[in-house]
C-alpha cells in the first residue's frame, strides 16, 4: 500500500526530527497570513516548540492570527493554510480518540497528511527508494495507526489470485 508505506517513511522521519531537534525549514517568498478560530490558535500556540521543531516557521499577528513564514524543507510550497488547517484538525482527531503525547500525536498527524498527498502514480525507480525506504524503518509492516504497509504473497498463492478471475 503504496500511501500506507510513505505515512510510516514519514512518521518515522519526523518523530526523529522532534527527538533530535534537526529542523530543516525553507522560508516562503510570500509568508501567508492565517486567521485561525481561538480554539485552532490557542492549539498553535501550545505546540509552537514542537511545530518549529518539524520546519514551520511562524509567528503572532494578534488575535488569532498567525504568520507563516516557512514550512517543513521536505513539504511542496503549495496551498499552505490548507496544510496547516488539516495537520490541527488530524492533531485534534488524533486527540480525541488516542492517548498520545504532542510530539507524537503531530508526527502522526503530519505523516498522514502529507502521505495522502503524495502522487498517485510513482515510476519503477520510485517504488524502489519507497521499498527501501519503507524496510529501512523500525516498524516497516505496519502504519503508526495499525494498517498494514505490505502484503507478502508466495508465488503459488499469487498464481491462485490470476487462475479465479
Amino acid at each position: 500500500d503504496q500511501q500506507a508505506a510513505q505515512e510510516r517513511i514519514l512518521y518515522e522521519k519526523y518523530m526523529a526530527s522532534l527527538q533530535k531537534k534537526m529542523v530543516t525549514s525553507q522560508a516562503l517568498l510570500f509568508p501567508q497570513t492565517i486567521e485561525l478560530s481561538p480554539a485552532d490558535s490557542a492549539l498553535v500556540k501550545e505546540l509552537r516548540a514542537e511545530f518549529q521543531e518539524l520546519g514551520f516557521q511562524f509567528e503572532d499577528f494578534g488575535g488569532n492570527t498567525i504568520i507563516l513564514n516557512g514550512i517543513p524543507a521536505d513539504v511542496q510550497a503549495a496551498n499552505e493554510k490548507e496544510l496547516l488547517e488539516e495537520l490541527i484538525e488530524q492533531y485534534k482527531n488524533n486527540l480525541a480518540t488516542l492517548k498520545l503525547d504532542k510530539r507524537e500525536n503531530l508526527a502522526r498527524a503530519m505523516a498522514k497528511r502529507l502521505a495522502s498527498k503524495l502522487q498517485p502514480r510513482m515510476s519503477d525507480l520510485e517504488m524502489n527508494s519507497l521499498v527501501d525506504k519503507l524496510f529501512g524503518c523500525e516498524v516497516p509492516n505496519y502504519t503508526p495507526g495499525g494498517q498494514k504497509t505490505l502484503v507478502i504473497m508466495e508465488l503459488g498463492q499469487l498464481h491462485e489470485l490470476f487462475q479465479r478471475g
